[in-house]
């Protein structure tokens, strides 16, 4: 699973480069914004899979809530980031959240 986090990273991070390159700084800031706002609830749903994994308490409903839980928590990110912060690209977000949802595709191709 933290593969798969390290790996939203590296996606987050190429988005940052690739929108500084094509548009402006703030434009990519705002990519790194929206990229981060899938990152971190991944990041914690992992921490929280890992903690049940330890304590054997893992079932499917701890599993699908904390999904919905994760969901909802990214939405939450992404209101909170076009509320707070002034003068947001919403292309610069589209662009970070996009790129770094989709590198979830491409997980396959690490080996466990």
């Amino acid at each position: 699973m933290w593969k798969v986090i390290s790996l939203q990273a590296c996606a987050a991070i190429l988005a940052l480069l690739l929108v500084w390159a094509f548009r402006s700084f703030s434009a990519a800031w705002s990519a790194m914004l929206g990229a981060l706002a899938c990152i971190v609830p991944s990041a914690v749903f992992a921490l929280r899979l890992k903690l049940a994994q330890c304590r054997g308490v893992v079932s499917p409903v701890r599993f699908l809530f904390g999904e919905l839980l994760k969901l909802a928590a990214m939405l939450f990110l992404l209101l909170a980031v076009f509320k707070c912060s002034p003068g947001i690209d919403g292309v610069g977000v589209l662009i970070g959240v996009i790129m770094t949802l989709h590198a979830n595709l491409f997980a396959f191709l690490l080996k466990s």
